[in-house]
């Protein structure tokens, strides 16, 4: 697999596994409610089980979130800097193209431009749903590096559904994806749905994340009809 490091353009998918050569780049919003205490627990990794069991006494976010991290092979917990933006996505899955409620993957993209495209996708798809919101939400850009082969799942490797753009289409990835979770793949390398130019990927492992690092803020404007991003101050 080789890239062009300086657009990060997919050159060649020859290769059956992609060894990603620089960092990705993930956007992720602000949380509150039992999610938000669920991230700061998890950035407090002292006596974690004991902390979410507290919790889930209450709250079926929190049960939910304690028998994934009980069926998670210690050796695949992810250890290392700001642990809740990478183990939340795991443990509160949401259902995307390759995931659905029942396991999470951490999605990435290989720049900022394509990160934007495909969150921004999601944000206006959900915006749209309630048209009376004119909101602004704010973005948290985190870096990381994965230290894993990902199975090459381009265009032309897989069937044509799994790039079908409609998230209510989503079942043959999600499909794929399961078979080769279950079969000890680390995760996918794909090319953006969003972005034509750009590529994504889904790690199902938080083990092989590493280098995790914050970067800054995108404020996203939401005006009713349009989405506006731009760098805080």
């Amino acid at each position: 697999m080789t890239f062009d490091t300086t657009s990060k353009r997919f050159l060649s998918h020859k290769d059956e596994r992609v060894t990603l050569p620089e960092p990705v780049v993930r956007l992720t919003g602000k949380v509150d409610g039992v999610v938000g205490r669920l991230r700061a627990l998890l950035n407090d990794p002292k006596n974690l089980d004991g902390a979410i069991t507290v919790l889930a006494m209450t709250d079926p976010i929190a049960r939910t979130a304690l028998g994934i991290l009980r069926g998670m092979p210690v050796a695949d917990r992810y250890e290392g800097p700001h642990p809740g933006f990478v183990m939340l996505p795991f443990l509160n899955p949401k259902p995307a193209r390759f995931n659905d409620a029942k396991f999470g993957a951490w999605y990435a993209a290989g720049d900022v431009t394509t990160a934007q495209a495909e969150k921004g996708f999601h944000l206006e798809r959900w915006l749209r749903a309630s048209p009376s919101i004119v909101a602004d939400l704010t973005q948290q850009i985190v870096s990381a590096r994965i230290e894993a082969p990902l199975e090459n799942c381009g265009r032309d490797r897989v069937d044509a559904a799994v790039y079908d753009p409609d998230p209510d289409n989503y079942a043959e990835a999600v499909k794929l994806a399961r078979a080769r979770r279950a079969a000890g793949g680390f995760g996918l390398w794909y090319e953006s749905v969003r972005h034509g130019d750009g590529w994504c990927c889904a790690v199902f492992r938080p083990s092989v994340i590493t280098s995790v690092a914050l970067g800054h803020e995108m404020l996203v404007q939401w005006d009713g009809k349009n989405l506006r991003w731009w760098a805080a101050a």
